[in-house]
């Protein structure tokens, strides 16, 4: 009887596949201009692309510069083009000047050809997909400090109304 082969997954597996991330590939545009980019997006770099977003974000609020929906969903693909693309070398890491750069992508038409033909789907998805778990998380979070805010105040009250009952007690004995 024939052994059946193992089919566990082995470090010198996971070391293939973590190679295969590391693939570069290049786009031509219509201009004849190239790109180098990565095919597939690794979790670590979009970890990195996430902290970028969250410091940009929070700095965003506090010039108060107006964010919208349609903004942050630019901002987020334009964080995949610096991030996955030979160009995050030359893309600024300042807010304003990023924003320049990110309209010269969208008038230009290389936002486009590049988040709709160069990049997979399921790999923005991936980022998309990160952004909002750590919405999700946040939103829990808040509502949680906000449930236990509540319930600190009603302890409060409560921690009153019983330090107020022997205030009572003890002014009615002395009396």
């Amino acid at each position: 009887m024939a052994r059946k082969k193992s089919n566990l997954l082995k470090m010198t597996d996971v070391k293939k596949k973590y190679k295969e991330l590391d693939t570069i590939e290049t786009y031509t545009f219509d201009d004849g201009k190239e790109l180098k980019f990565s095919p597939f997006f690794k979790v670590s770099v979009i970890e990195e692309l996430l902290q970028e977003l969250a410091e940009k974000m929070n700095y965003a609020n506090k010039i108060n510069a107006e964010i919208n929906d349609t903004f942050v969903l630019h901002y987020i693909n334009f964080l995949c083009i610096k991030y996955f693309t030979h160009l995050k070398d030359s893309i600024s890491n300042e807010f304003e000047k990023q924003l320049q750069e990110m309209e010269w992508l969208i008038d230009t038409g290389y936002y486009s050809k590049i988040i709709n033909e160069v990049f997979l789907p399921q790999e923005l998805h991936k980022v998309m997909d990160a952004v909002t778990d750590i919405n999700s998380r946040a939103i829990f979070f808040e509502k949680l400090e906000k449930d236990l805010q509540r319930k600190l105040e009603k302890l409060d009250i409560f921690r009153m109304q019983i330090l107020n009952k022997f205030d009572n007690n003890a002014n009615e004995s002395v009396e």
